[in-house]
């Protein structure tokens, strides 16, 4: 399968990344972007050749303020534009149906536009990061042509839904963060949070909802650091982890 690259557009610092692309099959469900003047990081959601949910890891620092452009399901990304010095200043996500608002801020007046040919899909990313997104460019591949379906015999179908990968739930990294005990642990993993990372860029709405739909036991939990939190403890930042959650206990009995 032949990869067409563009781009990248951007400055010159941060660590180069590549093949920052989804496993094969899998179908871009969400790009959670974390940004305020710039944009901090980007990460990619997909759902497997399997239907299940998995993620990359965040490209850049998890910091600034969190938002998530969802695709449907019959909508696939096919550029990026937005404007860009030093960092990444903005961007704007573009589709087979649309293009997104723009995340980020406008502090410099340099565009860019990637555009994959028709027939193509953007399947990944490449560029430089560290603390901001410095630099972008996007990866396509063809798109694969429609298959006529066949009906799988029960028992085939059956062993493939038990040979497919699973990913691997991580309680006790969850139940570092404060305010988060076995219980809820298990209320978010059951809620498709598994680990760290996922709590990181999950919205504090959505974990309200969760815990809301527990019960009003659990509805009094206050989840609206837990992100933070997590943040901090995907990048093995313990001793700022650590600080903050000092800082929020001194807050409380003060």
């Amino acid at each position: 399968m032949t990869d067409v690259r563009i781009g990248p557009a951007g400055g010159l610092g941060g660590a180069a990344f590549d093949n920052y692309t989804l496993p094969e099959g899998a179908r871009l469900k969400e790009i959670h972007v974390m940004s305020d003047m710039y944009v901090h990081a980007l990460q990619l959601v997909y759902i497997s050749a399997s239907g299940e949910r998995g993620h990359l890891g965040p490209i850049g620092s998890v910091n600034g303020n969190h938002s998530v452009f969802t695709l449907d399901d019959d909508e696939m990304l096919t550029g990026l534009s937005g404007l860009c010095d030093w960092y990444v200043d903005q961007i704007r996500f573009h589709t087979n149906k649309r293009v997104s608002e723009s995340y980020g801020g406008d502090g410099t007046s340099n565009t860019f536009s990637f555009e994959v040919p028709a027939g193509y899909g953007v399947v990944g990313l490449f560029g430089q990061a560290d603390w901001y997104l410095d630099a972008i460019g996007i990866i396509g591949q063809p798109l694969p042509k429609p298959k006529a379906k066949k009906k799988a015999p029960a028992a085939r179908a059956n062993a493939a839904a038990v040979e497919a990968p699973k990913r691997e739930p991580r309680p006790k990294d969850l139940e570092k963060v404060e305010g988060i005990g076995p219980k809820i642990a298990q209320l978010l993993i059951d809620a498709g949070i598994y680990d760290l990372v996922d709590l990181s860029v999950a919205e504090v709405a959505r974990l309200k909802e969760i815990l809301a739909a527990a019960g009003k036991r659990y509805a009094l939990a206050d989840p609206s650091t837990w992100p933070d939190q997590a943040a901090l403890g995907a990048k093995g930042d313990w001793a700022a982890m650590e600080a903050m959650q000092k800082t929020l206990t001194a807050g409380r009995k003060g």
